[in-house]
């Protein structure tokens, strides 16, 4: 027990040695990428600055309740504009010979000019096809990244960390050590520290990866060059079990060591500047005590699983979260002054994600109304900017419905429905709207299916579709419901209208 004690002792005693050169690392990183005045000028010559201003502005002249003033409006432009415009993700790089597929065969040796900007591993991206290695430099210079634009969530933070500053928005770069890493930026109009994350164009929605993609977070810590923060607490509600997770070091060994880091960083600030950090120091471990932030209630909007990279990448890291295998059965029922004003609408926009009705409410993701689901995913495709639902690689039939409950004393007048659906080769797409026993094949392209004439004691609606057929690797792809331009926004490529009689 004597011998296990002390190896367990000197495990620990490591590992804090690691995580203090570690934070070191980090916030020396930070200077040297997003404090270089001629990283920061790169940086803006990138920005369409003048456009993201004038949409900044249009967003905020639409919502003129909100709390977020011109500059958050701005920064949720850059935000959306860096992920779906400006940065692509990498699964596979297409074979730089023959555009094929690719496969994962290892490292290969850094060139000096990786190295230099930071790449130390280079993947092997190889084509069985013609036998070519194409070079995937897993670059750490955001300088370059600006460049090469494209990598998966190292690069994307990394990248978008420095616009961010270079844009003067006060910016964390934030680091999970269950292997994501993301931003914070210091919101002024809210006085508080928000959840940024460039990869899902997510904003101010911390329990995104407790709820949404399920993981078991344990230690999460944000840099800046003034000041390291465990901000582990924001981004959980189940604190005591994340707590019974924290055993790779002692919480008190921990604190010291980014009281001591904190206290270098601020030797160097003037009073006033160590004040305002004291402040907000202190407003933000209250906020951690109190629970009391972002979306920290059940918001449906948390609880989306990953959308970044591929199907099977996302499974072998367990962040798919709910939204890929919904077979939970759920109705959509219209509320009592729907029945008022004479009907009902129900609309989805694939590039939001999120579903809006006639009354104004909106829902987040594309199964949260559904009521049966199978073998369907979101795709983003960040070459071609475009966004639509189809089945999930290796699956030959994906399905999915929408059921509707209309209150016994309404009577349907008729119902309208707009289903926008391509199949490209062999897919095949079927759509149809059942009305009590009567069902009706719908429409797939821009036209709107109107149906009328229906029975008094009608109050369901089921409309449904299932996607088959294809060909080849990609014939998954070759079947999608609402596929649409990431550009476009306030389009519904699915629109269900139900009248009500007088």
């Amino acid at each position: 027990i004597l011998l296990l004690n002390r190896v367990m002792s000197q495990e620990l005693l490591a590992s804090e040695r690691q995580v203090h050169s570690m934070f070191q690392r980090q916030l020396q990183s930070f200077v040297a990428n997003y404090k270089d005045s001629n990283a920061q000028k790169l940086a803006r010559a990138a920005v369409p600055l003048a456009e993201l201003t004038i949409r900044a502005q249009k967003a905020r002249n639409k919502k003129s309740d909100s709390n977020l003033d011109i500059r958050d409006h701005l920064f949720l432009e850059v935000l959306r504009w860096f992920k779906l415009e400006f940065f692509n993700w990498v699964d596979m790089l297409p074979c730089e010979r023959c555009s094929g597929h690719t496969v994962n065969r290892g490292s290969l040796e850094p060139s000096s000019e990786d190295v230099r900007f930071g790449a130390h591993r280079v993947e092997n991206h190889y084509c069985n096809t013609c036998n070519t290695s194409t070079r995937f430099p897993r670059y750490n210079d955001p300088s370059k990244l600006l460049e090469s634009r494209r990598g998966r969530c190292g690069e994307w933070a990394n990248c978008f960390t420095l616009i961010s500053v270079a844009l003067g928005f006060e910016t964390r770069y934030v680091l999970d050590q269950t292997d994501h890493v993301w931003c914070e930026v210091f919101c002024k109009s809210l006085s508080r520290w928000v959840h940024a994350d460039p990869c899902e164009n997510a904003f101010d929605k911390p329990l995104l990866y407790e709820r949404g993609w399920k993981k078991r977070l344990s230690y999460i810590f944000a840099f800046s060059d003034v000041e390291l923060i465990d901000v582990s607490w924001r981004y959980s509600t189940d604190q005591t079990s994340l707590l019974a997770r924290r055993v790779k070091y002692r919480e008190f060994v921990l604190r010291q060591i980014i009281l001591r880091l904190n206290e270098g960083l601020r030797s160097s600030l003037g009073q006033d500047k160590c004040e305002e950090l004291d402040k907000r120091l202190v407003r933000e471990y209250v906020e951690f005590l109190n629970n009391s932030f972002g979306e920290k209630e059940s918001s449906i909007s948390d609880y989306q699983g990953r959308t970044t990279g591929s199907i099977a990448w996302r499974m072998v890291r367990g962040e798919l979260g709910d939204a890929e295998c919904s077979g939970a059965s759920r109705a959509i029922s219209p509320a009592e002054h729907d029945y008022e004003k004479g009907y009902f609408e129900l609309k989805y926009c694939p590039v939001d994600d999120c579903y809006a009705d006639s009354s104004g409410r909106t829902l987040p993701g594309w199964s949260s109304l559904a009521s049966k689901s199978q073998n369907l995913t979101r795709k983003e495709e960040f070459d071609w900017k475009m966004v639509y639902l189809c089945r999930i690689d290796g699956t030959v039939e994906g399905s999915i419905s929408w059921h509707f409950v209309i209150d016994p004393n309404a009577k349907i007048d008729e119902v309208k429905i707009r289903f926008g659906a391509q199949a490209f080769h062999s897919g095949s797409i079927t759509v149809s709207a059942c009305i009590g026993d009567t069902c009706y094949r719908i429409r797939t392209d821009t036209e709107i299916t109107c149906l009328a004439d229906i029975a008094p004691d009608v109050n369901e609606i089921t409309v449904s579709a299932i996607l088959r057929g294809g060909d080849g690797d990609n014939a998954f792809q070759h079947a999608q419901l609402f596929r649409q331009s990431l550009l476009e926004k306030d389009v519904f490529p699915l629109n269900v209208r139900i009248s009500f009689k007088k």
